[in-house]
């Protein structure tokens, strides 16, 4: 597909999220003259900003990706951008299982049974973060959740072709698990469609939001992975401070890597929930955290409660759930 037809504003929050995650890849100051940086690394986030770019050209990406090329010796030429075709493949993998987060995270927990309780809004701007994770890399997981989105949408048609590029794209022992799915699901658009009317024009959706216990939560996973204890802490409600120190936070957050030698080098907020069993009086929301490295993926859960007039971290939960 054509990025072109992804609306605009999705693109920018996109792309801005690429660069920034690009960004997070160097040491600060990274770009003042006579600063030492590994230059594997700066490869990487210009890799980052190429593809930030190609979906969205904003100013602060290209001025950036002009200090990464001029550090490796790179002239710059009257192309500009070299595409994605020349992304390494584990970057392109990165970026797409970001972007299928980042549109996933908009929707409720149990989106998939909820035929009609989900926004079309929020179905629909999910579809478009679908879109270009799976223009940048395809893969099973992210072309079944849109179209699963699309069936919600009643897309029929563009549910189906979805579902047949499923079945096309799976191999080996992934077959077994997606094409009888796949099929199953063409079957009932195939049954719907017969007796729906003809779908309305889908309205432009734009980018939803993240709700302000996510927003906590975030800052509070990314003060973990730049191993700022100190501003987690202060992140914390009262009475979970006076029982963690920033000695047990750095403890616990070590625990979850395989290995002495392994580092957390991102976070991703992956899903979001404002009503739960236990939910208490005060909770605002809870928030579940990938935090992720070079071979492993781990995450944290929060609970976000309001103490006074602001939201802070009223419980953690350590490990995948």
């Amino acid at each position: 597909m054509k990025l072109e037809t992804i609306p605009e504003a999705i693109r920018i929050d996109a792309a801005k999220a690429i660069a920034t995650k690009g960004i997070k890849k160097l040491p600060e100051g990274w770009a003042k003259a006579g600063k030492k940086t590994d230059p594997k690394k700066i490869e990487t986030t210009l890799h980052y900003l190429n593809v930030s770019i190609t979906i969205h050209e904003d100013g602060a990406a290209v001025e950036s990706r002009a200090r990464c090329r001029k550090l490796l010796g790179i002239r710059e030429t009257a192309k500009g951008n070299p595409g994605l075709a020349a992304i390494p493949e584990l970057i392109r993998m990165d970026i797409g299982s970001m972007l299928t987060m980042r549109g996933m995270s908009k929707l409720p927990t149990d989106w998939v049974s909820e035929e009609y309780g989900v926004p079309p809004d929020k179905l629909q701007a999910a579809v478009h973060y679908l879109d270009i994770a799976k223009a940048i890399h395809r893969n099973l997981t992210t072309m079944n959740w849109r179209a699963q989105c699309l069936r919600l949408l009643h897309r029929w048609d563009d549910a189906i072709a979805a579902f047949r590029e499923i079945i096309d794209f799976a191999t080996g022992d992934r077959r077994p698990i997606y094409v009888p799915s796949s099929r199953k699901s063409i079957r009932l658009c195939e049954k719907r469609r017969a007796k729906a009317p003809a779908p309305a024009k889908p309205k432009k959706a734009t980018p939803v939001s993240d709700p302000e216990y996510a927003k906590v939560a975030a800052s509070f996973a990314e003060a973990l992975v730049a191993g700022d204890f100190k501003k987690a802490r202060t992140l914390m409600s009262r009475s979970l401070q006076k029982s963690t120190s920033e000695k047990s936070l750095a403890k616990s957050l070590k625990s979850l890597l395989p290995s002495a030698k392994s580092k957390i080098d991102d976070s991703n907020l992956v899903e979001t929930m404002d009503d739960w069993p236990d939910k208490r009086p005060g909770d605002a929301g809870w928030a579940y955290m990938a935090l992720t490295g070079e071979d492993f993926s781990e995450g944290a859960a929060v609970t976000v409660s309001k103490e006074g007039s602001r939201l802070f971290v009223r419980q953690v939960e350590w490990g995948r759930p």
